[in-house]
């Protein structure tokens, strides 16, 4: 006669359920960062997309950005649009946070922004615009600092494309830091504030103007070469509490 097989007990089964919960404790934050890093490398991903699409837009308008202004032209988003494809380019996989329909806000480190029929959750450098010649001023700064092309000196300290509130921004060297993460700022002053957001494990996310991406700590961001009167050996702000933790200000 076949031997019976004996049945575990009731102690031995909360035995292996308890060794189970303790291993999905100990796997669970590991498998949450690993998803994070996930996140970030397809982030890392599409920026590189913009870079060849701002590179493809360069090369057909002899060299030069869009102009940034003018009428329905929108900044970036419109005349970009023959060199993406894919809306899922607009936005970073970390920002799922929709913004509100006509409530005209923004903010939140991983909120996307609205402008009509366009949403994402990156932003343009408004320094790279080339608006044409008669213009003086544009978005509160003076257009004599714009950079208008890629074919210029020290571009992989040149801001391009990066994670932001915004469609966009155009950052000084004497910027305040957010009072809090995800702050929104609406002015045309403090847009460094759009950029400066914990969305990936304490940097953002850059596309230069070399085409390379790299991540960039958020004091870092007050050292980067934004417009060509932008002082990188300024005095660095005051930080709010939520940064003065944060690692110092280098790439």
């Amino acid at each position: 006669m076949a031997a019976r097989r004996r049945a575990f007990t009731l102690i031995e089964l909360l035995v292996v359920i308890s060794i189970i919960a303790l291993l999905l404790a100990i796997l669970m934050p590991a498998l949450s960062e690993v998803k994070k890093q996930a996140r970030t490398v397809a982030c890392q991903a599409r920026l590189r997309q913009w870079g060849l699409a701002l590179k493809f837009y360069a090369d057909d308008n002899n060299g030069f950005f869009m102009s940034g202004s003018g009428g329905s032209y929108f900044e970036w988003m419109e005349p970009a649009l023959p060199y993406y494809k894919e809306y899922e380019m607009c936005l970073c996989p970390t920002a799922t946070k929709n913004v509100q329909p006509g409530t005209g806000h923004w903010g939140g480190t991983f909120t996307t922004w609205e402008r009509d029929e366009f949403v994402g959750s990156y932003g343009i450098n408004e320094f790279l615009f080339n608006p044409n010649p008669s213009m003086t001023t544009q978005w509160g700064h003076d257009t004599s600092m714009n950079w208008r092309t890629e074919n210029v000196g020290g571009a992989s300290y040149i801001p391009a494309f990066a994670d932001c509130l915004w469609v966009g921004g155009a950052p000084h060297y004497t910027d305040d830091p957010p009072e809090w993460d995800g702050e929104w700022h609406a002015s045309f002053v403090h847009n460094t504030k759009r950029f400066c957001l914990n969305r990936h494990n304490e940097t953002i996310n850059m596309l230069f103007l070399d085409w390379s991406v790299d991540r960039v700590r958020l004091k870092a961001l007050w050292r980067l070469k934004w417009n060509r009167d932008f002082d990188v050996t300024a005095p660095l702000p005051v930080w709010p509490d939520w940064m003065s933790s944060l690692p110092e200000a280098d790439r």
